[in-house]
C-alpha cells in the first residue's frame, strides 16, 4: 500500500490557485511566499515574479539616474563645443580685437583638441543614451508584463 508523503502532496498555488504537485512548486527566497507554481518563478533571479519586478524597478531607476547624468555630460560637451566654435571664429576673424588675457589662454591655443574632444564626447553620449534607452524599453516591457499578470492574479 502506498503512503501519502509530502513529496506526493497536491498543493494550491497562492497566486493562480491552480492545484499542482508539491514537487513542481517553490518558495520565494526573498518574500518567503509559498507555495508558488513554477509559472510564477523568474528564472533570471530565482525568485517570484513580484520580487523580480522589484529588482527590475531598481535597475530601471538606476538606469534613469544614469541617463540624467549622461544628459548633463552631453550638455557640458555641447557648451564646450559652442565656446570653442565662438573662440575659433573670434581667432580667425577678430584676432586683433581679442583682449590679451584671452589670447594667452590654453583654450585659444588648443582649439582643435578641445573641439575634437567635445565632438567625441557628444557622439559617445548619444551612443550610450541609445543603449540606455534600449535597456529601459526592455525593462519597461517586463514591468508591463508584470502589471498585466498582477491584474489577472491578485496577489
Amino acid at each position: 500500500m502506498h503512503q501519502n508523503t509530502k513529496e506526493d502532496a497536491i498543493v494550491q498555488c497562492i497566486v493562480c490557485e491552480r492545484y499542482t504537485d508539491s514537487r513542481l512548486t517553490f518558495s520565494c527566497r526573498q518574500c518567503r511566499k509559498s507555495p508558488l507554481c513554477l509559472t510564477h518563478k523568474e528564472r533570471k533571479y530565482g525568485v517570484c515574479t513580484w520580487c523580480a519586478a522589484e529588482k527590475e524597478m531598481q535597475i530601471y531607476n538606476s538606469l534613469k539616474t544614469q541617463e540624467r547624468s549622461i544628459h548633463a555630460f552631453m550638455k557640458l560637451s555641447q557648451f564646450i563645443f559652442i565656446l570653442v566654435s565662438m573662440l575659433f571664429i573670434a581667432k580667425k576673424f577678430f584676432f586683433d580685437i581679442i583682449p590679451l588675457y584671452v589670447k594667452d589662454t590654453i583654450l585659444l591655443e588648443y582649439l582643435f583638441p578641445f573641439g575634437g574632444f567635445s565632438i567625441a564626447a557628444i557622439a559617445f553620449s548619444y551612443l550610450v543614451l541609445f543603449s540606455q534607452r534600449k535597456k529601459l524599453r526592455e525593462i519597461e516591457a517586463k514591468i508591463e508584463v508584470h502589471k498585466n499578470l498582477s491584474r489577472s492574479h491578485l496577489y
